[in-house]
């Protein structure tokens, strides 16, 4: 399983981003019936802090280790905000006994309007300044190890169903990213105004070809209790 995490290091930090809704039933924030939106829109609810939980699975398939499960938590932490720059810690705690792997991010929107994250030696563009169904853009360039990471919005106003409640309006973010070793990955990232920085839902599909090969599955949800501030 040491190998699937290894690879997941590489995207887990750009794909969380930020479901309209409510904790239960039907949504009231995140903008309502629309089919268009901007990026602005997207980076609130980002108080000091503000915490969102999200429990982890990955499913490993043969060569990584025969249908074994692995189950962690993420804790999301807005631990400052200065002059419209945000820091988020990241705090991933999985394995017997468990230990806990803490990161740093920033996030801001830049001058041209785009929702941007940084981990300070590498920028994504979570979202472009103005988006509607069908916009795609590149994420983050290409290094020599990795290919790039290429997005695309493909729906709004799609509904998630999560251990925190019923989501309405979310928009979703299909992502792919092919590398020159072979690896390719896919997975979706559902976000809203309404709860900020971080994904309601995510789920992930790696096939990879180093180990042998093989492909290996991963989603997190969004658990109960996350604060959203005004």
């Amino acid at each position: 399983m040491r190998f699937a995490k290894n690879i997941l290091v590489i995207f887990m930090g750009a794909t969380v981003v930020a479901c309209g809704g409510a904790s239960s039933g039907s949504g009231s924030g995140g903008g309502g019936n629309v089919a268009s939106g901007t990026a602005s829109q997207y980076f609130s609810k980002n108080a000091v802090g503000n915490t969102w939980t999200h429990i982890q699975t990955i499913i490993a398939y043969p060569n990584v280790g025969a249908n074994e499960t692995d189950i962690s938590s993420y804790k999301r932490t807005v631990t400052s905000s200065t002059a419209g720059v945000i820091t988020i810690s990241d705090a991933h705690t999985s394995g017997t006994p468990p230990v806990t792997t803490t990161t740093s991010l920033t996030s801001h929107i830049d001058e041209s309007g785009a929702l941007v994250f940084s981990d300070g030696s590498t920028l994504s563009i979570a979202l472009p300044p103005s988006f509607a169904i069908g916009t795609t853009w590149v994420e983050k360039q290409a290094t020599a190890s990795l290919g790039s990471v290429n997005s695309k919005i493909s729906a709004i106003n799609v509904t998630r169903t999560v251990p925190a409640g019923t989501f309405n309006d979310c928009l979703q973010i299909d992502t792919t990213r092919s590398d020159p070793d072979g690896t390719k990955v896919s997975y979706s990232t559902f976000v809203s105004p309404s709860i900020g920085t971080t994904s309601v839902d995510f789920a992930a599909k790696v096939t990879y070809v180093a180990n042998g090969g093989g492909t290996f599955t991963v989603t997190r949800q969004l658990q109960p209790g996350f604060i959203a501030n005004p």
